[in-house]
């Protein structure tokens, strides 16, 4: 047997969780192989760094597996806060060699019983999707959890609004010809509880903010024509919460008829 494990910042648990797919998340501290901790131990000082691991059989030792776990950390994401992205930090099958000397990684997310039930049933529910919903989800979740990250960074807004666009655009399945007016319409469809004219209003609002960073690589200090409202928001929700809400409901659901 081989384990992959992750190093990721962003989140910490108080327990060992097994999610539907095998992965298991756990603080460095509590991991049931302690070979693997005492491998680690010495190297990194935090011994309540959060780990992804999965034990599989040598032939299953693949990219493949490295990318599930990825998967993993980015529907995570999909359950924090806007201003907390999950970040890896290294990863092998016992990282002796290449994990940093990892004191102080930020802020973190602590998940509880709760969160971890809820990521759980979306890796479950992932599973039903057809494979072009799969691509759209795994591409918006990857730039999603991207475009948090970039938070952190210095400049990183122009990065920031890039990346929610590409989230944005893969969510809602775009075309390559008037992407616009597409994802605004198919808003409307997926995002029925709210008015279908804030929706589209909202959404092309926020398309044509991000059009900005994307065509220039800067992000306008002030809100177009001099408006007093720096964030776009439909009801009490700012967009970024749409877009989750928006990506959970295709996870747990696939694509509307729109």
């Amino acid at each position: 047997m081989k384990t992959m494990i992750i190093f990721v910042s962003g989140i910490s648990v108080d327990k060992p969780f097994t999610f539907f797919n095998g992965f298991k998340i756990s603080r460095l501290s509590d991991l049931s192989d302690k070979g693997i901790f005492n491998e680690t131990q010495n190297i990194i000082k935090n011994k309540n760094l959060c780990v992804l691991y999965k034990s599989v059989e040598k032939d299953n030792y693949t990219p493949e597996l490295f990318e599930q776990g990825i998967f993993t950390s980015e529907i995570i994401s999909l359950n924090l806060r806007s201003t907390i992205g999950v970040e890896v930090l290294a990863a092998s099958d016992y990282c002796t060699y290449n994990v940093p000397n990892i004191i102080n990684y930020g802020i973190a997310k602590n998940l509880d019983e709760t969160d971890l039930g809820d990521i759980n049933k979306n890796i479950i529910e992932f599973e039903n999707r057809t494979p072009e919903e799969k691509d759209c989800i795994k591409v918006a979740l990857m730039y999603l959890n991207k475009s948090k990250i970039c938070i952190k960074r210095v400049n990183g807004n122009y990065e920031h609004a890039i990346f929610f666009r590409v989230a944005l655009e893969n969510c809602f399945n775009a075309p390559r010809e008037s992407k616009e007016a597409v994802i605004a319409q198919r808003a409307t469809v997926l995002l029925d509880e709210f008015d279908s004219n804030l929706v589209k209003q909202r959404f092309k609002r926020i398309y044509e903010q991000t059009s900005v960073a994307v065509h220039s690589g800067t992000v306008p200090k002030k809100p177009r024509n001099n408006s007093k409202e720096r964030k776009v928001k439909i009801e009490n929700l700012y967009m970024y919460d749409i877009l989750v809400l928006s990506i959970t409901k295709i996870i747990r659901h696939g694509f509307p008829d729109w």
